[in-house]
């Protein structure tokens, strides 16, 4: 691939991007506000309803994802776009709760296909010298999808929800158009370091529990995800809280994400410069807690907007470095079976979290126990961050500086000593 070409290819797959994140976030967070509030869904039917979209997408990506390195990124990113793209629009039309249940199902299971292999894409456009800002720049377009997304399912509620759902499958169909018609297949380009992988899900699987240090990655991970399902929970549950009339909480999003795009890129790059990957995953967990504790335990909207500010900082941190760090355990030509593997971890820390959040919100309707949501939430991230602090200072990396300088300096101090 020639270099004019290479760059077009990037910005197409950036514009990819983009517009999945539009389609995504213009109905998800409308969504569980929708449900809570305007159809009046118990928050444990909700948390049910999030938590099989992410089982959907997470506990079966193990496979997909193998199945990704095998037919190519590019048709998986196809195939697993349609099935999301049915699943937005389907509901659509629904109206109770098994009917939202089942068309969650399918948005995750379109997920599970096409986002390993959208990251093995991005890892097969990826060099040495511009991964970080590659992973970085995907992140930070993603939020700037769940900057206008949110903004364009608010106005576009004024039509009626199911307008919601047909835009947000539209704007899927052009990602759909985009990939067929203007990207390569990389993976059968062996240039491109794409060969076929060659083993079965299984052997993926055995590979990937034989790396006890990737292992330990994955539960400490499911742990954060946990915390990371919460914002989409919390949200409408503390607007219910506080003032159930308030109509704008897309902007509560759109404002996070605007903070969060505005500061990615600089942060991304500070923590490169300074961290360990483990200490920037630590610092992370720091951000979740602080941000949910702000919003729990201060009963205002303006604590509800700087909480999730807060929040939104830590997922800048959190997702770039944690997703670089697959790419680093993952051997060659098995990059989507390694997300998909990391599935696994995300999809038990969600789907716990969901549906423990459901439990403990419902609890703390009694007055007695209003705190007891938020004094779990904190605990979890201070756990998670110790764990992150002490347990994985030997993660793999391949271009933060940080590593290769104090590696070159143990191995100074190692050389004085022998000397």
């Amino acid at each position: 691939m020639g270099e004019k070409r290479y760059k077009i290819v990037v910005l197409l797959m950036h514009a990819n991007t983009l517009v999945m994140g539009i389609g995504f976030f213009m109905l998800i967070p409308i969504l569980n506000n929708y449900l809570v509030n305007g159809l009046g869904m118990a928050t444990a039917m909700v948390g049910y309803i999030t938590g099989v979209r992410f089982l959907g997408q997470d506990l079966t990506s193990i496979f997909l994802g193998a199945v990704g390195d095998k037919i190519g990124c590019k048709r998986a990113m196809v195939i697993g776009a349609a099935i999301r793209m049915f699943g937005l629009l389907l509901c659509g039309f629904m109206s109770d709760f098994w009917g939202f249940f089942l068309s969650s199902f399918f948005v995750g299971l379109g997920g599970a296909l096409f986002v390993p292999s959208c990251y093995s894409y991005y890892d097969l456009l990826a060099n040495d010298q511009n991964r970080t800002a590659l992973f970085s720049m995907r992140e930070m377009l993603n939020n700037c999808g769940n900057i206008v997304g949110p903004a364009v399912g608010t106005f576009l509620m004024v039509m009626g929800f199911r307008w919601v759902c047909i835009v947000s499958a539209g704007v899927f169909a052009l990602t759909i158009a985009l990939s067929i018609f203007l990207l390569p297949d990389l993976k059968a380009d062996g240039k491109n370091g794409a060969a076929p992988a060659q083993t079965s899900a299984m052997e993926t699987v055995r590979t990937c529990l034989k790396n006890k240090t990737y292992i330990l990655f994955l539960l400490i991970t499911a742990i954060t995800t946990g915390l990371m399902s919460q914002k989409d929970l919390t949200i409408p549950t503390r607007i219910k809280a506080i003032d159930p009339s308030y109509a704008y909480v897309g902007f509560i999003y759109t404002l996070a994400s605007v903070v969060g795009v505005a500061v990615q890129l600089p942060l991304v790059k500070w923590c490169k410069q300074h961290l360990h990957a483990n200490e920037s995953l630590a610092l992370a967990n720091i951000l979740y807690g602080v941000g949910l504790a702000i919003m729990g335990f201060v009963p205002a909207l303006p604590a509800l907007y700087a909480g999730t500010v807060i929040f939104t900082l830590g997922q800048m941190i959190y997702q770039p470095v944690r997703n670089m760090q697959v790419t680093d355990f993952a051997e060659p030509g098995k990059v989507g079976a390694y997300y998909g593997f990391q599935g696994t971890s995300l999809a038990a820390g969600t789907v716990l979290g969901n549906f423990l959040s459901g439990y403990l919100y419902d609890l703390a309707e009694n007055p007695a126990l209003r705190h007891l949501p938020w004094v779990v939430w904190c605990t979890l991230a201070a756990v998670a961050c110790v764990l992150f602090w002490k347990f994985l200072r030997g993660m793999p990396t391949r271009d933060l500086p940080i590593y290769r300088t104090r590696a070159a300096k143990a191995l100074s101090l190692k050389e004085a000593e022998e000397g």
